[in-house]
């Protein structure tokens, strides 16, 4: 049994074309990271025992994986299938392969909720993910044993941020 972790990355700026050269660009911002560091004490109360924290490489879901990363005591990798658009299919798959058990996943939406929809219930529904949202699903290691299980789904406002 693989325990994920699906985290969609914290409050990020507006796109402005004066900034940023394209969406790719777009920064947490302070109340975003503040958050997400609330999220980070959070999750690492709750001993769930977290050995990687794989990441978008888009900048906000990678500054939201450091401060993850950081608060859990794991290292943080950047997880091309994370890369929007995500394949929920492809990315269960890569994941499956991966030797560690316990695994938190930062990304964006639709992808997170489509995700989470398609985990759970092997169906193309998608859950909708507030920013810095986590879902904690409980996912067999081969899909002839059925969908996952949705454990929890938290904001960071359910969290005490």
């Amino acid at each position: 049994m693989k325990r994920l972790y699906l985290v969609r990355h914290g409050k990020a700026e507006d796109y402005d074309h004066e900034r940023h050269t394209s969406d790719v660009d777009r920064a947490l911002t302070a109340e975003g990271r503040d958050e997400m560091e609330f999220v980070a004490k959070r999750m690492r109360k709750l001993d769930e025992k977290i050995e990687v924290v794989l990441s978008s490489p888009l900048r906000r879901a990678r500054e939201t994986a450091e401060i993850l990363a950081k608060g859990l005591h794991v290292e943080m990798e950047i997880f091309a299938d994370l890369t929007p658009p995500v394949s929920p299919g492809r990315l269960l798959k890569a994941v499956r392969a991966r030797k560690e058990d316990r695994i938190v996943l930062v990304g964006h939406e639709p992808g997170v909720g489509d995700c989470l929809g398609r985990w759970i219930s092997e169906l193309s529904l998608s859950v909708p993910f507030k920013k810095g949202g986590v879902a904690r699903i409980d996912m067999p290691l081969s899909s002839s044993d059925g969908p996952g299980v949705l454990v929890w789904l938290a904001t960071p406002e359910v969290m005490g941020a």
